[in-house]
């Protein structure tokens, strides 16, 4: 049986938290990142404090707490060395950061994140924003030298594991079924977050579905990626450059995808193969998975990895079994 306690140590040795409080703690014994983020963090004080000719700007970043700011750098910089490793597009890895802001309304954090990073890209050589042709679009990349091992800890904790223990009750609109996880129920976190009555019955009942992984199907196929670059919407603007670049870029992306992928059916198959998903509400009351590889409402391919952990064989009368 897998019990709360193990589920507590299984969630924070895989939690991306706690593996950015390792490195933030590595990096702040190193003066040559110390006096980079130092750097950063002068400019970002007197770009906040600034009186810019925009009004709407201003607003945005009167938003922002002036206190949290070394805590807020820290988040970037540390989203930056995790996920830009390699070569990004600027709007991924920018998306990453609008969390750590604070601010109330999506779209503020969103424009605020883009404006901020792209600042900071000017002042440090920690990492740097470009593009490869003038109608491509940014890129953008740390210049941390990551080791092996490092690389794997970001795979590996990029997303949540899955919920072997009894999932955890949720009683109110910041919980979840994890232990040590306490978000609100709606996707996108504090910026999409009601104190309204929610159905958290029906959550609840989700949360306890208890799921297995169909070991025959994940053995004998595999996942294949169907990214066609000839989708991007500028696609007829792009050069061979860029169109090359895009499929690199999608390769790397897919085998890290893969490699996730299967560390968690892995440790799924390890565990005893009986776990459980979170669940959370979007802003129009519907529901989705809480989970990116192990996903019953994901394309075909996830949909047939999964078996109901409890499932057995019923035999059918003759007249139905053709």
């Amino acid at each position: 049986m897998f019990t709360t306690s193990m589920q507590k140590d299984m969630e924070l040795s895989y939690s991306m938290k706690a593996l950015h409080k390792e490195w933030r703690e590595l990096f702040e014994a190193s003066e040559g990142f110390m006096e980079q983020y130092n750097v950063c963090l002068d400019y970002l004080t007197r770009w906040v404090a600034h009186e810019h000719s925009s009004e709407l700007k201003n607003a945005r970043l009167a938003q922002l707490d002036k206190e949290l700011l070394p805590d807020m750098l820290w988040a970037l910089l540390l989203s930056i060395i995790s996920f830009a490793h390699e070569e990004q597009l600027f709007i991924n890895i920018a998306f990453k950061c609008v969390n750590a802001l604070g601010m109330d309304e999506r779209e503020e954090a969103i424009h605020t994140a883009f404006e901020m990073i792209g600042m900071l890209s000017r002042v440090t050589n920690l990492f740097s924003v470009y593009k490869i042709t003038k109608q491509g679009s940014l890129r953008i990349k740390s210049n941390m030298q990551l080791s092996k091992g490092m690389v794997d800890d970001i795979l590996e904790r990029e997303y949540s594991t899955p919920i072997f223990s009894k999932p955890k009750e949720v009683k109110q609109n910041f919980g979840s079924a994890y232990q040590t996880k306490c978000p609100s129920i709606f996707n996108g976190s504090f910026l999409n977050h009601s104190d309204y009555n929610a159905a958290l019955d029906a959550l609840n009942l989700f949360n306890n579905t208890r799921y297995a992984i169909d070991e025959d199907f994940v053995e004998n196929y595999n996942e294949v990626d169907d990214w066609d670059v000839t989708n991007n919407k500028n696609y007829a603007y792009l050069s061979q450059v860029e169109i090359l670049n895009l499929q690199q870029m999608q390769q790397y992306n897919f085998a890290r995808y893969r490699y996730n992928s299967l560390f968690t059916v892995k440790l799924c198959l390890l565990n005893g193969n009986n776990f459980s998903l979170n669940h959370k509400y979007d802003k129009r009351g519907r529901m989705y998975t809480d989970s990116y590889y192990l996903n019953p409402q994901g394309n075909d391919y996830k949909k047939c990895m999964l078996n109901a952990a409890d499932s057995c064989d019923i035999e059918l009368p003759p007249e139905l079994n053709f």
